[in-house]
């Protein structure tokens, strides 16, 4: 899955850099707005490879004599940093399109400042239903796949096809609230819990190592509420 990601952001990016290349003649400057840290799947270290085959490789053979430059930034997936270091990539850099952020916090505030620079934004994340249905809102906004509704749909249809109706929820309790996992969660038991009119049990694992966690616990109480197991976990280890 994340190969197939990695992939559609490759083509994205040789796509954004040939349009940017009808208005800048010969001089592209790319915003880098990633996480330093390489737990996340999208983070600086992971994407900027990408970035350097793109351009050496694939870009001469589309837009011949383009001069590519990257300005990198530490997003930190960050609400709060992300934005002034977006500010600071158009208004002292001037920067052409960025590349990020990724994490849903950090993209949004960059994604609706963005229409006002008409700078482009590409993310590999943006996952909350909202960049779906709010296009008006993040107008320059440019996913390269579908957001976590998507996911959702996707398997409160397969529960409706197959008759689930006894489902547990399980999901890791550590950094919760800032992960990708707290979007996905609240967004599935929504829909089993109001547009489905299911009662989900759910489960939550305080500690992610194996050997320290009440993981068999849970496990045994999900079993005894429910037939059906849903996992939320984020890892690059996975």
């Amino acid at each position: 899955m994340a190969g197939k990601a990695y992939l559609m952001m490759y083509c994205c990016i040789i796509f954004l850099l040939s349009v940017v290349q009808t208005c800048y003649s010969t001089e592209i400057k790319l915003g880098i707005l990633l996480p330093e840290a390489d737990t996340y799947p999208f983070s600086i270290k992971w994407v900027l490879p990408a970035l350097e085959i793109a351009i050496e490789k694939v870009l001469p053979s589309i837009v011949p004599g383009i001069n590519v430059l990257q300005e990198v930034k530490n997003s930190n997936c960050s609400m709060d940093l992300a934005p002034k270091a977006a500010v600071d990539l158009y208004a002292v850099e001037h920067v052409h399109v960025f590349i990020g952020p990724f994490c849903d916090y950090a993209v949004a505030p960059v994604a609706r400042f963005s229409p006002h620079w008409n700078i482009p934004v590409l993310s590999a994340g943006a996952l909350a239903a909202d960049f779906k249905y709010e296009k008006s809102e993040f107008k320059l906004l440019t996913r390269v796949h579908g957001t976590n509704s998507n996911t959702v749909e996707a398997f409160v249809a397969m529960a409706n096809s197959f008759n689930w109706t006894n489902i547990a929820v399980i999901h890791f309790e550590k950094n919760f609230r800032e992960s990708a996992c707290r979007i996905l969660v609240q967004n599935l038991l929504y829909h089993l819990r109001v547009k489905s009119q299911r009662r989900p049990w759910v489960g939550k694992v305080k500690d992610t190592n194996p050997y320290h966690s009440d993981i068999e616990e849970i496990l045994h109480s999900a079993s005894l509420q429910s037939r059906m197991c849903g996992v939320s976990y984020v890892s690059t280890k996975i």
